[in-house]
């Protein structure tokens, strides 16, 4: 017995097992889904490009100021480098140089005649036909004998030693004062009055330096 061929044109018929089947017209969706199926089952051989992000206006902003801010850093770093090799230079040639001052101040410091003496004051008054003096025993230097009249009478003084006058102040009235300057070398001196006959009236003192 002979099987019978399906109809081409029948929408319904059976495979080699004997199930049945039904054609289903090629539709535009459906092939759509048959395309979309097949795309899903092939590995996909297409490569993802990684997106290209582009700066923004503020990105770019951003990046201008920070070149900005590293400008003004190198220029400031390269200026404090100049000023500081300048103060070095400067603080070298300073001292490299000989001080001018050193042989003045050398010259002044050093031990003189006029720089370690020492001027002594030494105050003496006349009372009436008297002086009056802190003490008789001096030691050699130079002394500036200030002499001031407490008396009624017109008084002097005068500095004599071995005989003879070496110094001597002014003629003073009652109330006022004179001043001799001069140089005591260890021995004994007189200090007496020149007026009149004032010392022959006891006005003198015997003073002894050493």
């Amino acid at each position: 017995m002979r099987r019978r061929r399906p109809d081409p044109r029948s929408r319904r018929g059976h495979d080699l097992l004997g199930e049945p089947w039904t054609r289903v017209p090629a539709t535009a969706s459906r092939l759509q889904d048959l395309g979309g199926t097949e795309a899903a089952r092939r590995p996909s051989t297409a490569r993802e490009e990684d997106p290209v992000t582009r700066p923004t206006g503020t990105t770019r902003r951003a990046r201008r100021v920070g070149a900005g801010l590293l400008a003004a850093a190198a220029l400031v770093l390269t200026a404090c480098g100049s000023d500081d090799d300048g103060g070095n230079a400067a603080a070298d040639t300073s001292s490299s140089a000989p001080s001018s001052s050193s042989p003045s101040e050398t010259a002044s410091g050093a031990p003189g005649a006029g720089a370690t003496d020492t001027v002594h004051t030494l105050e003496v008054t006349s009372v009436d036909f008297d002086y009056e003096l802190p003490s008789t025993d001096l030691a050699a230097g130079e002394y500036t004998i200030e002499l001031t009249n407490d008396g009624s009478a017109t008084h002097d003084l005068v500095v004599e030693r071995d005989g003879e006058d070496v110094a001597g102040t002014e003629d003073i009235g009652p109330g006022q004062s004179s001043a001799v300057t001069v140089t005591l070398e260890p021995g004994e001196y007189v200090f007496y009055c020149s007026i009149g006959n004032h010392r022959g009236m006891g006005m003198e003192v015997t003073v002894t330096v050493t």
